[in-house]
């Protein structure tokens, strides 16, 4: 057994503190480190100068593009061949006088069903509609009176 344990080299971990020259060492290459980091960065500022007509003008084609986008959705297309009318319609309050004790016996004022309606034409979500007058079912004939004719 004695011959087993001699077989083995024995690994041996240094749990001794760092020397000065170990510190010294860590410390400059730290501070080259840092050092070409700096170099580095002022590489690339240097380089992004250089370019800044380039990316100035990526920028404003970007926000062009933006612009665009937003125009297009602001003006949507009409979907019939009319135009939505607002009608300002005159605000119906009721005065304090008018207003009953309880909001039991309230009543609702207004066309619930109007107002979704022109809301829905508003937002575009249906076609907005025009009242169409009654036409004739024939034309009127042109008779020629001879009063006219008839003067003094």
């Amino acid at each position: 057994m004695e011959e087993d344990d001699n077989n083995f080299a024995k690994v041996v971990l240094s749990e001794s503190r760092k020397t000065r020259a170990q510190r010294n060492k860590e410390q400059r290459k730290i501070a080259k480190e840092r050092e070409e980091k700096k170099i580095k960065d002022a590489k690339e500022l240097a380089l992004q100068v250089s370019n800044i007509k380039e990316i100035n003008n990526a920028v404003n084609s970007t926000l062009n593009m933006e612009k665009s986008v937003t125009v297009k959705e602001s003006s949507q297309m009409r979907l019939g061949p009319h135009k939505f009318k607002s009608i300002p319609k005159a605000l119906d309050v009721t005065l304090t006088e008018d207003l009953a004790d309880s909001l039991r016996i309230i009543k609702p004022e207004g066309n619930i069903f109007t107002e979704r309606f022109n809301s829905l034409q508003e937002r575009g979500l249906i076609e907005p509609r025009v009242p169409v007058g009654k036409k004739r079912k024939f034309k009127k004939k042109v008779i020629e009176v001879h009063s006219y004719k008839r003067f003094k």
